[in-house]
């Protein structure tokens, strides 16, 4: 490792430690560390076919690059065990990759118990845009995604100067379609903040909050989560669908498989060290089977919203299928 830093130091070409990983010192910010999980003590980077993004300028980031009139996105995800789903992320990401000029994408591991590491490593080996990195990650299921989705957004904030979106993507069984995700950046004058929708029954009920339905559908062990939609959009006769043709539909938070953010947006949000993704319920209550876990977009979303005074919508034409 000293020699490794004489080499950072130096400026000279990185040590290649196992052929195509190299190993980089990480600590989580303390801020956005989740309660009960000790930061670790470094996280891997996979290199790609570039070996290393900080000497390939290609993916360095480059804050004098002009957003005007470009169509510049990085996607972002996180993945756990997903191994049977990879072919279908490879091809999710390759049609997302057709509805932009340049895109970079991120994508966060921990230890997953089969084979998704090593196929994301030979995914990424074959693309020049593309940085993989490995968390230590403890604690129950959202604070790990939490964890996960911070990590990502701490690498692609090195880059909101460069590209004009972000695209947010659940990497495991959806299907998405280049033509709704063109067409909503058409009308990209018409929002900052939107999620996806799905091609049949809306089914990511926890992330979903408006102010009919502030609270957790999983406040209580029953069918809540079941119920029409028009119980969160009273002034509609929505049932379990949202059809495509529908008009946005303004939410305190949802998510919906996908989400899109313009950068700009992020980048004000990002002045506050509570920015964040966060997967416990507000203010240490119980929310979700008497337990304090809450889904982790709804912290996230209510702080873009207070800080940024942008709305969080559904864009009904965004569909994905879930698969």
């Amino acid at each position: 490792m000293i020699i490794l830093a004489l080499a950072l130091l130096l400026n000279l070409a990185p040590i290649t430690l196992f052929a195509d990983v190299v190993v980089m010192p990480y600590k989580l910010k303390a801020s956005h560390l989740q309660k009960k999980v000790k930061s670790s003590k470094k996280d891997t980077l996979y290199n790609l076919n570039l070996r290393t993004y900080r000497y390939n300028r290609s993916l360095t980031p480059n804050t004098d690059k002009s957003l005007t009139n470009s169509r510049n996105a990085i996607i972002t995800g996180v993945a756990k065990n997903i191994a049977g789903s990879i072919t279908n992320m490879e091809q999710n990401i390759e049609n997302i990759k057709k509805a932009f000029d340049k895109t970079i994408t991120i994508i966060v591991i921990d230890d997953n118990q089969d084979n998704t590491e090593t196929l994301l490593r030979d995914y990424a080996k074959n693309t020049t845009d593309t940085l993989i990195y490995k968390i230590a990650n403890k604690g129950h299921r959202t604070e790990r995604i939490a964890n996960a989705r911070n990590k990502a957004l701490d690498e692609a904030e090195k880059y909101l100067d460069e590209y004009n979106y972000l695209v947010n993507l659940d990497l495991d069984h959806r299907s998405v379609s280049t033509e709704s995700i063109s067409n909503a950046i058409n009308d990209e004058k018409k929002w900052s903040i939107i999620t996806a929708n799905t091609n049949s029954y809306y089914y990511d009920r926890w992330a979903l909050r408006t102010e009919s339905y502030s609270t957790s559908c999983w406040e209580k062990n029953d069918n809540s989560c079941g119920q029409r939609l028009s119980r969160w959009f009273p002034d509609t006769k929505l049932n379990a669908i949202i059809p495509p043709s529908s008009p946005p539909l303004s939410v305190i938070s949802a998510f919906g498989g996908m989400a899109i953010y313009k950068t700009k947006t992020l980048k004000t949000c990002r002045k506050y060290s509570d920015c964040i993704y966060d997967g416990h319920c507000d203010g240490g209550k119980q929310c979700s089977y008497n337990q304090n876990m809450d889904c982790e977009h709804v912290h996230f979303h209510k702080k873009l919203t207070r800080y940024t005074g942008e709305s969080v919508l559904i864009w009904p034409s965004l569909t994905i299928v879930h698969i």
